[in-house]
């Protein structure tokens, strides 16, 4: 995907989509490293409501 960004005769739907799946890979890794903050705030926002 990466070499088609950088290919200067892509096709432009071919290079748009190979943005947003970098995006989409860029988002996950950081859903990831912030999983145990976000569970934590899950498991808060339950409490909350279940009280």
């Amino acid at each position: 995907m990466v070499l088609v960004v950088l290919t200067p005769k892509s096709l432009i739907w071919l290079e748009v989509l190979a943005w947003v799946f970098l995006l989409c890979v860029f988002l996950l890794a950081i859903a990831t490293l912030n999983a145990p903050k976000i569970s934590k705030w899950c498991d808060e926002q339950l409490q909350k409501c279940q009280s």
